[in-house]
């Protein structure tokens, strides 16, 4: 049931993302109502990837080993810490953390409200180019949600690299970094592009 509610979650993110580029791409006008549409989508999809995250979280932590995922990098006995870490602890889950992180600083978009509308359509366009980028190619190539078709009733083990304190954590913090930069990256294109 986790699978299956984070993988709808997952490729629903997908339709999202285009109905925002479709919106703000045959959108000339200055106002408002667009800014506020956008406003809802962003949020929306913000909260879909969230709850894909969630999920594939709530799997790992449960142990549910119907889900490849959780039986490639998780064990039964494991402390809770390193269930939690074999989430990022491959490359599923890691390109599903950085589709999640790069979601919620796109969402803080939507804070900026001093910005001009035409700065602010062409920020969401390049930042949800991202988006839409890696939400493709894990959906597309390096799906986290896929079911294993016989029972499994124990796991393998997290990656003993990977099972250092500051190894485990390394990933979202790296991640903060790196993501974040897509936001002013995406700025100076909004503000390139208005001149």
């Amino acid at each position: 049931m986790v699978m299956i509610l984070g993988h709808g979650a997952f490729i629903l993110s997908v339709p999202l993302v285009l109905i925002l580029f479709v919106l703000f791409i045959y959108d000339n006008n200055i106002n408002t109502i667009t800014r506020n549409k956008s406003t809802i989508l962003i949020s929306l999809y913000t909260l879909l990837i969230i709850l894909a995250f969630t999920s594939l979280t709530y799997a790992h932590l449960v142990s549910d080993f119907g889900m490849n995922n959780v039986y490639s990098n998780s064990h039964s006995t494991q402390p809770l810490l390193f269930k939690v870490c074999g989430l990022w602890g491959n490359h599923e889950g890691s390109m599903l953390l950085w589709a999640t992180i790069l979601a919620i600083y796109s969402y803080s978009i939507v804070l900026l409200r001093n910005i001009p509308y035409l700065m602010y359509k062409w920020t969401v366009l390049s930042q949800f180019i991202f988006n839409l980028f890696f939400v493709l190619y894990t959906l597309l190539t390096s799906n986290p949600f896929l079911s294993n078709m016989i029972p499994i009733y124990n796991g393998k083990e997290l990656n003993p690299i990977l099972q250092d304190i500051v190894l485990s954590i390394h990933p979202p913090l790296i991640y903060l970094g790196y993501i974040g930069f897509s936001l002013p990256f995406s700025l100076t294109i909004g503000y390139l592009m208005t001149n």
